[in-house]
């Protein structure tokens, strides 16, 4: 019996120790200026836990891909946006909404802007 408390209390205390990356995803772009909001969401009490870089290479990668736009950077501050309240008015559920700016038209934007 002491063997299964022991591991059970082992195996509770290593899960709790394991973390995983914050799921984000594109939420918006604005094509003539080469904004992009990333969005990710989070409950109260959780840590954000985002893998900033795995981030931005999803943003880089629309910019590229929908944009035509070659590269992004993260500017301004993020903002926290209730998504999901109680009856009583308390937020269960937050988007964070953080702008990115696609940087350096590429060549398929500029090929079309001389014809």
């Amino acid at each position: 019996m002491k063997k299964f408390i022991l591991i059970a209390v082992l195996c509770l205390s290593l899960s709790a120790c394991v973390t995983t990356s914050r799921e984000t995803f594109v939420l918006d772009h604005t094509r003539t200026s080469g904004e992009v909001t990333l969005g990710y969401h989070l409950r109260p009490g959780e840590k954000e836990n985002v893998n900033w870089k795995k981030a931005r290479e999803i943003v880089k990668t629309h910019c590229q891909h929908v944009l035509a736009y070659s590269d992004a950077e993260r500017f301004g501050q993020p903002e926290k946006v209730c998504i999901e309240k109680t009856s009583d008015d308390a937020c269960l559920k937050y988007q964070v909404e953080v702008p990115y700016q696609c940087l350096a038209a590429g060549l398929d934007l500029q090929k079309r802007r001389r014809k």
